[in-house]
């Protein structure tokens, strides 16, 4: 297919498919190509069920781990250098691919956010049982919860700005009219009120999460007018300013995101 060759030895087969029962191997010439519960992709671990437990996982050993290096080098570094050491080594590995891995649960990604406060409390050499949340905010240091919201932001932009996508295709994916107009869910009645779309479902998938996160910045006018003519630079700095204003310690926008009660 598409004249490549395939060599089955490296090769490896998962089914997405609801009914898993049967054998679902490949005989290639000799030899039988078995079937896997994940596979990486692109330096993501996938699922067949797209729980991203594997990956999760795998993110949370990787910075526990360089987490223990910061613990040795905090007595011979200033704190800002041990917080660059975090920005250069240990976020990227937790942004990576996170906009498809962040689709899982709130619950499921907590697991790297617990390393994460750890690795705030060596930076500050904090007590163990002391509370870390001011730390994140005033170093604007991004939760993993956080920093999906910010990938929300930027796909969104480039939804918006990539003369590529069609605006059928656009409209496709930004709205959403199975929703209706009334408030019955009083739990978002307070900073941002926008029940009325969000439904059980709204944390299920990432079309689902950009519509909401869309109308959330729709109705507050936090997308800059004219958003096609800004450049490049200027994109990312709207971003990064409008990510540490209203994404940085908003647990009630983080909350609505992710559909927590």
């Amino acid at each position: 297919m598409n004249k490549l060759a395939l060599n089955p030895k490296k090769s490896q087969i998962l089914s997405f498919k609801a009914n898993q029962n049967g054998d679902n191997s490949v005989l290639v010439g000799d030899v039988k190509i078995q079937a896997t519960e994940t596979v990486k992709y692109l330096g993501v671990f996938l699922d067949k069920n797209f729980k991203f437990l594997t990956h999760v996982r795998h993110v949370t050993a990787k910075i526990s781990k360089l987490g223990g290096m910061l613990r040795q080098m905090r007595e011979i570094l200033i704190r800002d250098h041990l917080l660059l050491f975090y920005n250069c080594y240990i976020k990227p590995i937790i942004q990576y691919g996170l906009i498809a891995y962040g689709n899982t649960s709130y619950n499921k990604l907590n697991d790297i956010c617990l390393v994460q406060k750890r690795i705030v409390k060596t930076i500050f050499k904090l007590q163990k049982s002391a509370g870390c949340s001011e730390f994140f905010v005033s170093n604007k240091v991004f939760t993993v919860h956080e920093l999906y919201v910010v990938e929300l932001l930027r796909v969104l932009i480039d939804l918006q700005t990539n003369q590529e996508v069609e605006s059928d295709s656009l409209k496709n994916i930004l709205n959403d009219n199975k929703h209706h107009k009334y408030q019955t869910r009083s739990r978002t009645s307070g900073l941002l009120g926008m029940s009325e779309n969000n439904g059980r479902g709204a944390s299920s998938t990432l079309k689902k999460r950009l519509r909401l996160a869309f109308n959330i910045w729709t109705r507050y006018n936090l997308f800059p007018v004219e958003l096609h003519r800004l450049s490049s630079k200027k994109l990312k700095g709207y971003v990064r300013k409008i990510s540490e204003l209203y994404i940085l310690g908003n647990n009630d926008l983080i909350n609505l995101i992710f559909d927590v009660i």
